[in-house]
């Protein structure tokens, strides 16, 4: 019994380390945008409220930003959150720093960001594409969005979109994006282009506010580290089996 007792602590000991050691070499998140930058910020509080801010390019910012605006309820002397249900975007913003922030997110709107200009990225080792929202703030009951991810590559396209409610996360939280359900003869390792589209869907409201405080793609869970749980949990199993046969035997 002391012996089965010894080999299992050097097991959980070893499991623990290959844990550390995976976690170790797994790849770490690759930002895209934290929306710091340009200093000062960019907003866009009158109208017409459709065409492209300037390009930004620094600390923060994975290669060249652009972001284009198409909102078809423009109106003049309007900013984020007045409560005017018109639509108003910023960057940077200084009340709201460090975020990309869209006030009335309904009537066809669209904000498409595009990054560019860093050369090559090998993605994969990566499995999604993370918007990681501070606050959505929805005004209406049932509003949902779309978010399209399209990759361009040294050889295509891969692109997809995804259906969420602007209710999925009320006080902040994470929308992942699976690289791995995105689709075309692209290849992840020579990607040279990022375009993430936020579109209105049509679904009925009276608009929603949101504002998102990084872009990112996240690694893979690393295989070794699961299979090494999981060896710990069967050899835990197999210790308790055993205990109970002998009490029932005795």
């Amino acid at each position: 019994m002391r012996r089965i007792r010894i080999v299992l602590v050097r097991a959980v000991a070893a499991c623990l380390c290959l844990h550390l050691t995976a976690l170790s070499l797994r790849a770490a998140p690759i930002l895209v945008d934290t929306f710091s930058q340009p200093p000062g910020g960019q907003a866009v509080t009158s109208g017409p409220l459709t065409g492209t801010l300037p390009s930004v390019t620094g600390l923060g910012v994975l290669g060249t930003r652009d972001v284009s605006y198409t909102g078809t309820n423009a109106s003049t002397g309007n900013t984020f959150r007045t409560g005017v249900l018109q639509e108003s975007l910023a960057v940077n913003d200084p009340s709201l720093p460090g975020r990309l922030a869209l006030s009335t997110f309904d009537s066809a709107v669209q904000v498409n960001l595009k990054y560019s200009g860093f050369g090559t990225l090998d993605l994969t080792g990566m499995g999604t594409l993370d918007l990681i929202f501070n606050t959505i703030f929805d005004k209406g009951a049932g509003a949902s969005f779309d978010v399209t991810v399209t990759l361009t590559t040294g050889s295509g396209t891969r692109s997809g979109t995804l259906s969420a409610p602007v209710s999925f996360a009320p006080l902040g939280g994470t929308l992942s994006i699976p690289l791995s359900s995105l689709t075309g003869p692209g290849n992840l390792a020579t990607v040279n282009q990022i375009q993430i589209n936020l579109n209105d869907n049509g679904t009925p409201s009276a608009g929603a506010d949101f504002a998102i405080d990084a872009i990112q793609f996240a690694a893979i869970p690393e295989p070794a580290s699961l299979a090494a749980w999981g060896f710990v949990g069967l050899a835990g199993a197999w210790y308790g089996r055993r205990r109970l046969r002998r009490k029932q035997e005795a």
